[in-house]
């Protein structure tokens, strides 16, 4: 019988991972129609989006779970012929610590608030931008416009921190050249990625509030005006 090694990071990774596929994943289909003023989907088909990534990102998640499930460490015998590089995965994307923490509690926060936001706004929560049946006041909406924005950036932002690094997950395929190369980037790689994710979001925010302003009027400026943009009470 196969024993299971470190059964509660296995479930932590996991549970990320389901919550962060669902978060890049569109819970409705495209509409019919949406708006001409959506910025993000007359950008280039190279330009990233949430669910642009997904495959990669299950690929990494789920081997970086079963490395954990197998007790591998960095120091373990080259027996799992699919990773040929074991020992440039560092130690701490393989075992509870404060980092591994801090990345599964701020995903698995994240990913319960954005999944809270699909769910409030059921079949009027599109990727594109498009005009809802009614403007949405009450639920998670009471307190915040966006409520689903700020998780997502963490969330991809996290993702990277514990996925993509080279000396993460992915270094097990790559050449310790290769990861004694981009290791010292990392950092620069990662604020690169925030901040674009960042703007993103901004350029979002923009038309969907240009669209809203337009399509209620007098009922959205007035939940505009008391209601915060990303964090309740905050911002």
């Amino acid at each position: 019988m196969t024993t299971i090694n470190n059964p509660t990071l296995v479930l932590a990774n996991l549970f990320a991972a389901y919550l962060s596929a669902k978060s890049m994943s569109p819970p409705n289909p495209p509409p019919a129609n949406h708006e001409k003023s959506d910025s993000l989907f007359r950008v280039p088909r190279f330009a990233p989006s949430p669910n642009s990534g997904a495959m990669q990102f299950l690929f990494l998640a789920l081997s970086q779970t079963y490395l954990v499930a197998r007790g591998v460490t960095p120091s373990s015998p080259a027996s799992l012929t699919f990773f040929p590089n074991l020992g440039n995965v560092n130690e701490k994307f393989l075992t509870w610590n404060r980092y591994s923490a801090t990345c599964l509690g701020l995903i698995g926060i994240s990913g319960i608030i954005r999944l809270a936001a699909y769910k409030s706004l059921g079949r009027n929560f599109t990727f594109e931008l498009a005009k809802p049946s009614q403007l949405k006041t009450d639920g998670i909406y009471r307190y915040v416009q966006h409520p689903s924005y700020l998780p997502l950036i963490i969330i991809m932002s996290t993702n990277a921190a514990y996925l993509w690094a080279p000396d993460g997950v992915l270094g097990a395929w790559l050449g310790r050249a290769v990861v004694e190369v981009l290791v010292p980037w990392k950092r620069v790689a990662w604020v690169v990625w925030s901040v674009l994710w960042f703007f993103i979001l901004v350029v979002r925010v923009r038309d969907e509030e240009e669209m809203l302003r337009e399509a209620f009027g007098r009922e959205w400026e007035e939940w505009h005006a008391k209601t915060a943009r990303f964090l309740p009470w905050v911002f």
